[in-house]
């Protein structure tokens, strides 16, 4: 994995500042997994939340970051390492946080949790922030 993919994404704590309204991130949810939202008060004046999961700045996203333009690889073309944490992109720009995993021994890797779900695009799992791990 190359460091310029690697050092071209960073995670910000919802402590430290958050993003501009209606911008698109992602989060790292409490459930332990990352999540493409955009940060909105939908324009109803009311404190802005992470949606369309109506998730609040603090309890339920503790990190988020701007989506990462780099990087990104077609599935159909390379498959991720099998055991890679990814981040994995579906036809209409959802992302989510993925595991390259054999589910059976005679099964071909495919990218969990979801699996089934037509992911496009994949990309190296930027460096996540100390002490926090990832649920698959």
């Amino acid at each position: 994995m190359s460091e310029n993919i690697q050092n071209s994404a960073w995670w910000v704590s919802t402590k430290e500042f958050l993003p501009d309204m209606n911008e698109r991130v992602l989060c790292i949810t409490k459930f332990g997994h990352v999540v493409r939202y955009m940060f909105t008060d939908n324009g109803m004046g009311r404190a802005p939340l992470f949606e369309p999961d109506g998730m609040k700045p603090g309890d339920d996203v503790k990190w988020w970051m701007p989506i990462p333009k780099d990087g990104w690889k077609k599935l159909e073309d390379e498959m991720p390492a099998e055991g890679q944490e990814v981040l994995a992109m579906g036809l209409y720009g959802e992302i989510f946080s993925a595991k390259c995993r054999r589910f059976l021994p005679h099964m071909k890797p495919e990218l969990a949790p979801a699996v089934g779900y037509k992911y496009i695009f994949w990309r190296p799992m930027p460096e996540l922030p100390t002490g926090v791990s990832l649920n698959y």
